[in-house]
């Protein structure tokens, strides 16, 4: 399905003989299993704080290692993948509003600290993580991090939150961030926990459905809500009916034993009279969106420059918030406008271009791995995008944290998809549900 563009080279002349081929491979071996550590390390410190550092030194190794690997294979370590020609001009518009754009330095800033990473974290996914042993090991540490900090944002919010009456934030810092990080990986531990057997995996993954549920609820986000609703309900009707059982059951118990502060927040989803009122059941984002319109027509092509801080520059410092709005807002509360306000037209088409390229990787990789272990964490991936694109229409998930989340994500689903190589044997399909 894909091919790596290479350039090679003969092996014997470099390294001598078949014991310098063999030591010649060892080195590689080892610098691919470098930047494998580099990734897991990356993923189990995303969602806390004070990583910095940390997480900084990982991608900075990737990318040394990669660059390492191609000079010492003498050959171009980069898949050739639909997502590739979509996320280059995705890049190459990026930088070309940040030339034009209002605060330049900002926006360059922002290309390298939140763009360039999340593209380098995607691309490293789908070029060193395909065999099947390693996106096992890749899916176990995204749940394993997401668990843990639901954990923490449950102890969180039972010692202090709730007594003072706020939403559990976890280490995410705002409940809907939370609610976002669910949106993504909350459907991939469900539907593996449908679809595959055995106690030993079951047993974890309703560990972390339980933690992730308590976490979903008391976020109180109900853009996360909705999406993860909506998400499963596809899946449930076009993949995995007991999806459908799942989420009927959930609905048929959960109002027996959650507070009523919690019913009732969740009955305003269907206050569709109230929905463009100001203050009301979407607070201020009216004032947000009418104030994203102007900025299009002011900036109509190429966007007000790169950087979810654009919005804020405009709205807050520029005078754009109406007067009847009191809140600060940052950003457009609706993925689509704060492209367009970002990035106009032509950072639309561009990110639009990848992420259908992206479904259509993850249709073609789903008929070719159909009943296998690959087939369940590409469609759990596909619902989480899903999802998090439903939450899209009242939130802004391409920023900060979350947009590294979703590039893991997607790289992982695409990684699913790559032809493995000879040693990568598809899981036992008495192993999965059909």
């Amino acid at each position: 399905m894909t091919k790596n563009h290479t350039y090679e080279y003969p092996l014997q002349s470099m390294a001598g003989g078949a014991d310098g081929i063999n030591k010649y491979a060892k080195v590689g071996i080892y610098l691919r299993h470098l930047i494998e550590i580099c990734i897991l390390t990356y993923i189990v410190v995303i969602p806390f704080n004070n990583r910095a550092s940390l997480s900084d030194s990982a991608l900075v190794m990737i990318a040394i290692v990669w660059t390492a690997l191609m000079f010492f294979e003498k050959k171009i370590i980069f898949k050739k993948t639909s997502l590739n020609i979509p996320a280059g001009i995705l890049i190459l518009v990026s930088i070309l509003s940040a030339f034009f754009s209002i605060d330049p330095a900002y926006s360059f800033d922002y290309i390298r600290s939140e763009i360039l990473k999340s593209f380098l974290i995607l691309f490293a996914i789908i070029n060193f993580m395909d065999e099947e042993r390693q996106i096992k090991r890749l899916i176990w540490f995204i749940i394993a991090s997401f668990t843990v900090m639901n954990i923490y944002g449950i102890v969180e919010y039972y010692i202090t939150l709730a007594h003072e009456g706020k939403k559990l934030d976890a280490t995410l810092g705002h409940h809907n961030k939370v609610g976002m990080f669910a949106d993504l990986v909350f459907p991939v531990i469900l539907i593996m926990f449908l679809k595959i057997k055995g106690w030993k995996t079951r047993l974890p993954l309703s560990i972390s459905i339980i933690v992730g549920m308590i976490v979903i609820i008391f976020a109180q986000s109900r853009g996360s809500w909705v999406s993860i609703i909506l998400s499963l309900l596809i899946i449930g009707v076009f993949y995995e009916r007991k999806v459908l059982g799942a989420v009927a059951i959930t609905f048929a118990i959960l109002p027996l034993l959650l507070p009523g502060t919690i019913i009732k927040r969740f009955i305003t989803i269907f206050d569709f009279g109230n929905y463009l009122k100001p203050k009301k059941v979407l607070i201020e984002r009216p004032f947000v969106w009418q104030a994203s319109f102007k900025i299009i027509k002011k900036y109509p092509f190429l966007g007000a420059g790169t950087g979810t801080d654009i919005f804020y520059k405009l709205y807050v410092e520029k005078g754009l918030k109406p007067k009847k709005a009191k809140q600060k807002l940052g950003h457009a509360h609706n993925q689509m406008l704060q492209t367009l306000v970002e990035n106009g037209i032509a950072g639309f088409l561009a990110q639009t271009a990848l992420f259908v390229s992206f479904f259509c990787t993850v249709f073609a990789g789903r008929k070719k791995y159909r009943n296998t272990f690959r087939e369940v964490i590409i469609i759990g991936c596909a619902a989480g995008i899903i999802a998090i694109f439903f939450h899209g229409f009242v939130g802004t998930f391409l920023r900060s944290r979350m947009v590294i989340m979703v590039m893991i994500i997607m790289g992982t689903a695409v990684a699913c998809c790559q032809t493995p190589s000879e040693e990568d044997n598809l899981i036992d399909r008495s192993k999965t549900i059909s």
